[in-house]
């Protein structure tokens, strides 16, 4: 979701500049453990890692946490909120693991 978004900025135009910083700054920040996980781990799963740091990045907020099922709805759309759940769920139970 959030590197569909990166991708097409020319066409959100109306986009804040805030974010179009948060989101550069995240891929570059995230594109070498990519590189590493893509070899760990199935791509389907780098992909939720990616989308799940984003929306943790910037969706949080200081005073209220982020449930599990509002984070799938961040990753696969509202409507989707269950797979994205279960997308994440995958995730953190992948049997090969995430380095440390």
């Amino acid at each position: 979701m959030f590197r569909t978004i990166l991708q097409n900025k020319d066409k959100n135009a109306s986009k804040s500049r805030a974010s179009d910083f948060i989101l550069e700054r995240g891929h570059r920040y995230l594109h070498p453990l990519q590189l590493r996980l893509d070899a760990l781990i199935d791509t389907r799963l780098v992909s939720t890692f990616y989308d799940l740091f984003m929306a943790i990045l910037v969706f949080r907020h200081n005073r209220m946490g982020l449930l599990l099922s509002e984070l799938g709805g961040y990753i696969c759309g509202l409507s989707h909120a269950p797979a994205g759940t279960k997308r994440i769920s995958n995730l953190l139970r992948c049997k090969n693991g995430l380095p440390h």
